[in-house]
């Protein structure tokens, strides 16, 4: 047993180490929050239809990828 008035030598880091804990459980339920929030932008960003301006991007994205590969196809043939 220890004297009257005598603190155990661990007493103080038990403290901080339970304030430590409640602060990380308290980070790990704001990540939760926020993972739950960015999880409902991201379906509604894929639920978005895409307009026509989109298509217009696509199309013209898969014509310059088909010119690039014909440009290759054509290096690479005088080769």
């Amino acid at each position: 047993m220890l004297p009257a008035g005598q603190r155990r030598p661990g007493g103080w880091n038990r403290c901080r180490i339970s304030e430590r804990l409640q602060a990380a459980l308290a980070g790990l339920q704001e990540l939760q929050v926020l993972r739950e929030r960015q999880r409902a932008l991201v379906s509604g960003a894929l639920a978005v239809q895409p307009s026509a301006e989109g298509s217009q991007a696509r199309s013209k994205e898969q014509r310059l990828e088909t010119t690039l590969a014909a440009l290759k196809e054509q290096l690479y043939s005088n080769y």
